[in-house]
């Protein structure tokens, strides 16, 4: 049996909190934003569970609350891959977070340190 390598840089933290994703290239307002919430996370991005697909590399903002602190990480990113769940209306999406001087990405990695 040949065993795959894992090409993912960090660990996953199985994590169900909440997340606002935005649209950054939509045109239509009233789906721009995406509630849905997390299944895992890591220093460098997000699965989330939605109910409308996203497109890869679709660009978006991303409003997360994590649980056990008071202010949501303001952060932006990129959709990676999206799914369709077999039997539900909603979708598995994977989505970078990309580096920025924001101040909220500085906070986001010290999370996982």
């Amino acid at each position: 049996m040949v065993k795959l390598q894992e090409r993912r840089k960090y660990a996953r933290l199985r994590r169900e909190e909440r997340v606002i994703l935005r649209k950054l290239n939509d045109d239509d307002p009233p789906d721009a934003e995406l509630y849905c919430s997390t299944v895992d996370i890591s220093p460098s991005g997000l699965q989330v569970r939605l109910r409308k697909a996203l497109l890869p590399g679709e660009p978006v903002d991303v409003v997360l609350q994590i649980e056990g602190y008071v202010n949501p990480f303001h952060l932006t990113g990129e959709t990676k891959w999206c799914v369709p769940l077999r039997g539900e209306n909603t979708y598995l999406a994977g989505v970078e977070i990309r580096a920025t001087q924001n101040r909220d990405f500085t906070f986001w990695r010290r999370v996982f340190n």
